[in-house]
């Protein structure tokens, strides 16, 4: 073969990465960058970033509940929840009390200061969202969703497979 001959199987490497590749990287690159964006929202309330505030929403769903429990919730070690719950009490965010069924154990709930925190926090993201989305159709924010869904379903089904 010919420095300038094409290998039969040029058209199909094309073909993928025209398709598979540019996407992957773009979702990569654009998720990322609204994480940095949300981060640093997060980042004015200096608490942490975005796990603690994460650990902050389950408290105030699960109010009371273990830290075993919390950590599981969010899907976290409870070493790493611990460090979280430890600066969150320190900034007066939430608070461990004694479990009054097993004085072994602590509840973790959120403080009047950790709710009003959330709710500033809450406001301000959906701002910086609403800006992160200017100019996009809420028919295509529906057709995005609905495609990220559609691929998220093909590796669980993919995944299920394996």
């Amino acid at each position: 073969m010919h420095a300038a001959e094409r290998p039969p199987h040029a058209a199909a490497l094309e073909a993928e990465l025209t398709t598979l590749e540019p996407l992957a990287r773009d979702l990569g690159l654009t998720a990322k960058r609204m994480r940095q964006r949300i981060e640093s929202t997060i980042a004015e309330e200096g608490v942490g970033g975005m796990a603690a505030w994460t650990v902050l929403v389950h408290v105030m769903l699960r109010e009371g509940c273990s830290q075993a429990q919390l950590a599981a919730d969010a899907g976290i070690a409870e070493s790493t929840l611990a460090r979280h719950l430890d600066r969150m009490v320190a900034h007066g965010l939430v608070e461990r009390v004694p479990d009054p069924d097993d004085g072994r154990r602590q509840q973790v709930r959120s403080t009047a200061r950790g709710r009003a925190a959330q709710a500033g926090f809450r406001q301000r993201t959906i701002a910086e969202g609403e800006r992160m989305l200017a100019g996009i159709s809420s028919e295509d924010r529906q057709v995005v969703r609905r495609v990220l869904a559609g691929i998220r379903h093909n590796l669980d089904r993919m995944e299920d497979a394996s």
